[in-house]
């Protein structure tokens, strides 16, 4: 039983060491380009060693985008049936009639991406990330807590 326990942490060790660049966001230039890319740019030539301080330098001097995205806002209280959603930036939305039904099985916490809508009415497209389902909403209160991460 303790050799199993052992194994099972050892292959978590190297698992997260394996993968510790993807959690930390650093660019390794030969699993985010391909031999095409490299070739066009004049990197595909560099030795192993020069390719590492182009590494290091890129890591130091630059942030990976998706490492600086601003987290989405997740839902925090669903309202009167679907009718008003508020959001954890503490931003609250009415929601259109014709969505209320929908918006009503939305439970929380869920990252809500708001995007612009086509109706002047209800001029927020509140998208669900879990389902991909959206509605139409209009602000009722703006953003007043910061984000985590921001």
């Amino acid at each position: 039983m303790q050799i199993l326990r052992a194994v099972s942490a050892l292959t978590i060790f190297l698992a997260a060491a394996l993968n510790s660049g993807k959690l930390l966001a650093i660019i390794r230039l030969n699993e985010v380009m391909t031999v095409d890319e490299q070739k066009k740019i004049g990197i595909y030539n560099l030795s192993p060693a020069q390719k590492e301080q182009l590494e290091s330098w890129i890591n130091d001097k630059f942030i990976l985008k998706a490492a600086r995205e601003k987290p989405l806002p997740t839902l925090e209280e669903n309202l009167r049936n679907g009718s008003e959603l508020k959001l954890s930036d503490g931003s609250s939305f009415a929601i259109a009639p014709s969505d209320q039904a929908k918006a009503s099985a939305w439970i929380s916490p869920i990252a809500i991406k708001m995007s612009p809508s086509t109706d002047p009415m209800f001029p927020v497209l509140l998208t669900n990330t879990l389902t991909g389902a959206s509605v139409k909403a209009k602000k009722i209160h703006p953003a007043t807590k910061t984000q985590p991460g921001t």
